[in-house]
């Protein structure tokens, strides 16, 4: 039955990749970043522990609410989703009395690997202990600050 398995989502991406994106989302939204851990490309995985990711889902200030695929484009191991997703920023990180809703895009890039489709977050992505992050700033081309921050994504494109 695996071997089934393999062949559908190399035949039929276009259905596979939206669905594990969405499905990567709403264990975000629902915070179960060590269930989405598991949506991560294993060479990501090889490099970044299960720890620096919840940690580094842990430092984003939104409060994300929905998702949904706006479009997607794939080739036969490469997919490219433009996800739209809805947050809020909760008032006291704006000194105000009301939460600021926000929707906006985020483009991510799967690949296939062993027979499964794999979010391949970006790389530029600053996941060293917060200790670490203080002691030696990013790099200009680092992440998004924490308060834009998305689950290693890119805001639109």
């Amino acid at each position: 039955m695996v071997p089934l398995l393999v062949a559908g989502c190399r035949k039929d991406p276009e259905k596979i990749v939206p669905q594990r994106a969405l499905e990567r989302w709403n264990l975000l939204i629902n915070h179960s970043p060590v269930k989405a851990y598991e949506y991560l490309s294993p060479g990501y995985r090889e490099t970044h522990t299960l720890d620096q990711y919840v940690a580094f889902i842990g430092t984003a200030r939104l409060k994300w609410k929905s998702v949904a695929v706006a479009s997607q484009q794939c080739e036969s191991e490469v997919c490219t989703v433009i996800l739209t997703v809805k947050s809020t920023i909760p008032a006291q990180l704006m000194n105000g009395t009301k939460d600021v809703e926000l929707e906006g895009p985020v483009t991510e890039h799967w690949v296939l690997s062993e027979g499964q489709w794999y979010f391949l977050p970006d790389t530029q992505a600053d996941l060293r202990k917060p200790a670490e992050a203080a002691q030696k700033p990013a790099s200009a081309t680092s992440a998004l600050p924490a308060d834009q921050a998305t689950p290693t994504g890119n805001r639109g494109n």
